[in-house]
């Protein structure tokens, strides 16, 4: 169960079938980038992780059950974030880039990905990007707002739990174990430059309170993904509201959803 590979132009290509098409240069996109996103792609649900937080919990009980296939046009997204990514992973920026770490939320085992720790800093950075920035039509001036999204926050702090536990991958020859981490920010780097503006931070605490409340936001959405699992008419399109924005241009599994139990 889960995504079986890659639908292009009309046709499901399994991620095989996908790999032989780039590698013939004959998919849409180059085979590199091809092969970067299939390996998103089967990562992507392949574990728990604490980018789940604040994700459709009806969305991701779909794709744990169902068998689907990503449509590329709607990887549109993924495609600029792993673009954006790579080149954040060969900079000269010091810190421990693109670590693996391992977290225990009590109720849960989670695998991650930090985009950068600085340990001696005591922080946690993480990249997003977005597609425009936003600025007031009266003022003209930047809002910034928008940009702050609980589930982005809780993420960096579940990965400061990791930190804390010790979870932090090691490779040969270090000696990481735990660390403590008391900042968190988020650079944001927009793809449309018309505004001028291309790239933003958000800067804020790491504390023991606000890794706590995140564990319990965490376990908590993730109990609705596993009652969704046990029965979709249990939280049904109605009850994932707040993410519908999301449901036509991002969402793999929209015609699925409207589909089954609880699609109204």
């Amino acid at each position: 169960m889960g995504v079986q590979g890659i639908y292009e132009n009309g046709i499901n290509y399994t991620f095989e079938e996908y790999t032989k098409l780039a590698k013939d240069g004959k998919s849409v996109i180059p085979l590199t980038l091809a092969l970067t996103l299939i390996k998103n792609a089967q990562a992507k649900h392949s574990l728990a992780s604490p980018s789940m937080a604040g994700s459709c919990p009806r969305q991701k009980a779909i794709e744990n059950k169902e068998d689907f296939f990503y449509d590329l046009d709607m990887m549109r997204f993924l495609v600029r974030g792993v673009l954006a990514h790579k080149l954040f992973e060969d900079s000269p920026i010091e810190g421990l880039k693109e670590r693996r770490v391992k977290i225990d939320t009590g109720d849960y085992k989670l695998n991650g990905c930090v985009d950068l720790i600085r340990v001696k800093e005591q922080e946690i950075v993480d990249y997003k990007t977005v597609q425009k920035f936003a600025f007031d039509f009266k003022t003209g001036e930047f809002k910034e707002d928008f940009l702050w999204k609980q589930n982005y926050l809780d993420q960096i702090n579940l990965y400061a739990l990791a930190c804390a536990q010790g979870g932090i991958k090691e490779n040969e020859g270090e000696k990481i174990g735990k660390v403590q981490i008391t900042k968190g920010s988020i650079e944001y780097y927009c793809f449309d430059v018309s505004s001028g503006k291309w790239n933003h931070s958000i800067h804020f605490p790491i504390t023991e309170q606000s890794i706590e409340e995140a564990r319990v936001r965490f376990n908590a959405h993730i109990k609705k993904i596993e009652l969704c699992i046990e029965d979709y008419s249990k939280f049904t399109y109605s009850d994932c509201q707040p993410w519908h924005f999301f449901c036509k241009d991002y969402c793999q599994v929209s015609g699925l959803c409207q589909r089954l139990p609880g699609g109204e």
